[in-house]
């Protein structure tokens, strides 16, 4: 390129001359040039101009003869460049740069990735081994009912002596009644996950509902020696407006934590009225007991569901770790918040104790004394009723018929829900318990089939749910349907006398009408 030096900038520039009435030979004329309008050079012989280290950009040269009689000709130009290396060249920086911008979005959006996939990597292994865990706890907790229940059923039925057939039947009633709260706790843990648990928000004794929380864990601290006791500040109102069910579920949950860690000394629940700008009234409840504690490392571990603060003590203690879990879900759902303190501080001495103090805070509203609850089960076995039991299941269908030939009734029998309509053409039954899940007909069609047949006659026989779902809405599924209330399984005699009472004492729209 005649316009474009070596990037180095040294170069010869070579001139010529003539004269322009051509009487000076070009090799006796003499030259003088400049470099970017700087200082002009002497006039000397020679055309070759040698300039070294040029900087780089665009440069102008300039020339001009004189002969010998000292005429000099005008000046003329010669404008060339001096390039950059390849490698400092503007577009070669801009295009380098940008491409070390490109590799290093590149590289972090890599690292991002890399880091997301170690998370999830991390997060599988995880869930894998909470899954083994919890498959493990699962197993544990249910076999060993299950045992109790199919080991004392068999010696129940091997032996004729009817104080031993009783222990037997009670220890199977035990084991029964926790395999059933362990269904419970999952049942509760799933609901409030799903965001599908709703609290109740009815009047009720505070004091009572804790009195009796203490209650059912007093045999429990009895066989191992330990003091259990409830300290309620007078502050605290004797009727307030919440869910008097979930939260004795607290406290039962974290007393029989404190019972189980425990293995002497005492457990205590104490509530008060703890200070707060929201309305209603904020409880604080603190359960503290004097036994094993719980490792600084573990105390937001615990709160997790199936965990424990000690895999070692999973053996020696057993439980699944979900009564923790449902607590903590339970105290948000109550707008509150709970702690673990392990050491805890005891507040009347200020001295420090071995072993674990739970603390909670719950918003509850103002409430009023509650109405004296009905005694149901006595109006009930006063009245003797004709009862359709609808259930496909032989040993279902076994239970709820000794059930209501206990409290006094007389049973009728079906086993699908096509042959429930059949009798119920044939019968005026007082009450029908329908399952709902029948072959060929089930419980929601047998319903539709007999409020079809009952409209324009003005009755209307009350109609009972019995499902082992026990799922948010599905009461209100029941109830749109056209039945009148909902019992789920396993049944009890007084959750069963307390439904007939219900149903037959509510008058129907027909009735009322």
């Amino acid at each position: 390129n005649a316009a474009e030096a070596p990037p180095d900038g040294n170069i010869n520039i070579a001139f010529s001359g003539v004269d322009r009435w051509k009487y000076t030979l070009a090799d006796r004329l003499l030259f003088s040039y400049r470099l970017d309008g700087g200082r002009w050079s002497a006039f000397l012989t020679g055309s070759n101009a040698p300039l070294r280290g040029l900087a780089r950009g665009r440069h102008r040269f300039e020339a001009r003869v004189m002969d010998r009689d000292g005429n000099v000709s005008a000046v003329e130009t010669f404008v060339f460049g001096v390039p950059f290396v390849w490698y400092q060249h503007p577009g070669f920086l801009m295009s380098a740069a940008t491409s070390l911008l490109v590799i290093g979005l590149l590289l972090g959006f890599a690292r991002v990735q890399y880091r997301l996939l170690a998370r999830a990597k991390l997060a599988a292994e995880t869930a894998n081994r909470c899954k083994s865990e919890f498959l493990a706890h699962m197993s544990h907790e249910i076999r060993t009912p299950m045992n109790a229940i199919m080991g004392m059923t068999a010696l129940a039925k091997d032996t004729a002596n009817p104080v031993e057939q009783r222990n037997y039947l009670e220890t199977v009633e035990t084991a029964s009644s926790s395999l059933l709260a362990l269904l419970n706790d999952i049942l509760d843990l799933s609901k409030v996950e799903a965001g599908k648990l709703q609290l109740a928000e009815d009047s009720f004794d505070v004091q009572r509902c804790v009195v009796d929380a203490v209650g059912t864990l007093k045999l429990r601290a009895g066989e191992k020696g330990l003091a259990i006791r409830a300290a309620i500040a007078p502050d605290v109102p004797r009727y307030v407006a919440g869910d008097e069910l979930r939260l004795r579920q607290i406290v039962v949950n974290l007393l029989g934590n404190a019972v189980k860690f425990t293995d002497a000394g005492e457990v205590t629940v104490r509530v008060r009225v703890a200070a707060s700008t929201d309305p209603g009234v904020q409880l604080r409840v603190s359960i503290t007991d004097t036994g094993i504690g719980v490792a600084a490392d573990k105390q937001k571990l615990i709160f997790a569901p199936f965990e424990q603060g000690d895999r070692s003590t999973t053996r020696k203690y057993g439980g699944t770790g979900l009564g923790l879990a449902i607590s903590s879900q339970l105290v948000q759902l109550m707008h509150g918040v709970i702690e673990i303190e392990s050491p805890w501080l005891d507040d009347e001495t200020g001295r420090s104790v071995t072993g674990t103090a739970f603390h909670f805070t719950a918003r509850v509203g103002v409430g009023s004394e509650p109405a004296r609850p009905v005694d149901v089960r006595h109006r009930v076995a006063s009245r003797p009723l004709q009862v359709l039991v609808a259930e496909d299941n032989p040993v279902n269908q076994l239970l709820a018929t000794r059930l209501l030939q206990k409290l006094g009734h007389s049973v009728v029998t079906a086993s699908n829900g096509r042959e429930a309509v059949e009798r119920m053409a044939a019968l005026t039954p007082d009450v029908i318990l329908m399952d709902v899940q029948m072959p060929e007909m089930d419980g929601f069609e047998a319903t539709a089939a007999i409020r079809a047949r009952e409209a324009g006659t003005g009755r209307r026989t009350p109609i009972v749910a019995l499902t082992a779902h026990a799922l948010q809405g599905y009461r209100e599924e029941c109830v749109r349907a056209g039945m009148d209330e909902y019992l789920t399984k396993p049944i009890t005699l007084d959750d069963l006398a307390r439904m007939l009472a219900l149903v037959v004492a509510t008058p129907s729209a027909a009735d009322a009408a």
